[in-house]
C-alpha cells in the first residue's frame, strides 16, 4: 500500500521549479495538442474514497503556466527565454512555497527551496538519462528511453512494462522536467513491487483518454485509481 501511494503521488504531483544559465532551448513535444484537465477518482472495493480535478492553462511558449486543483490550490510556473522552467510557486491553504531549479548543459542538476537549501540533486549518464536522485534512487533504461528499473536505497527494485502510446504528461512541460519526474515516452502498464496494472482507452492521436489502475492491498481489498484526460 505504501509503494502504491508513493507511485500515485509521484504520477500526480508536479514538483517543478528552476533557475538557469544555459543556452539550450527546449521545444514542445506536440504544439498542436494540449492537456487541459485531469480528473481522478480513488475507489476501495468499488466505494469512492476521494476525487479531484486538475486544470492547466498555457503560456505563449505552449508550456503550462498555471495549474489549479479542485481544492483551490494553485501552482504558477515561470520560464526563461530558452523555455526552461526557472521558478515555481505553490499556494496551499494560503501558504506560498517557492522553489528553484538549477541547470547545467540543459539538464536540471538540483532543486532548492526558498531558503536556498538543496532538496534534490540529479545525476545523468552520457545519454542524458537520469540515473539517480540524491544518490538514493537509481534508474536503468530500455533502448527506447523508457525506465526499465527503479531501485531504492534498500535494494528494492521496481520493474516496469509499457504500452506503445503517447504519455500525456510529456505535453505539460519541457523535456528537462519530464526527466526528473521520470515521465517516460510511453504509459506504464505493470509494475512488480505493488503488483498494480493499468488499462487505458486512447484517442485518435494515441493519447490516453482514460486510465484505470488496479491493485490489491495486503488485506485483500481492490484499490482502483481512475483518471480521465481532456485535451484541447
Amino acid at each position: 500500500m505504501k509503494n502504491l501511494t508513493t507511485y500515485l503521488l509521484i504520477a500526480t504531483s508536479i514538483i517543478l521549479i528552476s533557475s538557469c544559465n544555459n543556452d539550450n532551448v527546449e521545444d514542445m513535444v506536440n504544439e498542436d495538442i494540449k492537456l487541459l484537465e485531469i480528473t481522478e477518482s480513488f475507489y476501495d472495493n468499488d466505494s469512492l474514497i476521494s476525487s479531484s480535478i486538475i486544470n492547466f492553462t498555457y503560456g505563449i511558449n505552449n508550456f503550462v503556466e498555471t495549474e489549479v486543483n479542485s481544492s483551490g490550490n494553485e501552482k504558477h510556473y515561470l520560464y526563461n527565454s530558452n523555455n526552461q522552467l526557472i521558478s515555481y510557486s505553490y499556494s496551499n491553504n494560503g501558504v506560498i512555497y517557492n522553489y528553484t531549479y538549477n541547470y547545467d548543459n540543459g539538464l536540471i542538476i538540483n532543486q532548492t527551496d526558498s531558503n536556498n537549501n538543496i532538496i534534490y540533486t540529479y545525476n545523468y549518464n552520457n545519454q542524458q538519462q537520469l540515473i539517480d536522485i540524491n544518490n538514493t534512487l537509481f534508474f536503468t533504461y530500455y533502448s527506447n528511453n523508457n525506465i526499465a528499473t527503479k531501485t531504492d536505497s534498500y535494494g528494492n527494485i521496481d520493474y516496469y512494462e509499457y504500452d506503445d502510446m503517447n504519455n500525456p504528461y510529456k505535453l505539460l512541460f519541457p523535456e528537462s522536467i519530464s526527466k526528473i519526474n521520470y515521465w517516460t515516452n510511453n504509459n506504464i502498464l505493470t509494475e512488480n513491487q505493488t503488483h498494480y496494472s493499468i488499462e487505458y482507452e486512447y484517442n485518435d492521436n494515441d493519447y490516453p483518454t482514460k486510465s484505470t489502475l488496479t491493485s490489491l492491498t495486503t488485506n485483500g481489498n481492490t484499490l482502483k485509481q481512475i483518471r480521465e484526460y481532456y485535451y484541447e
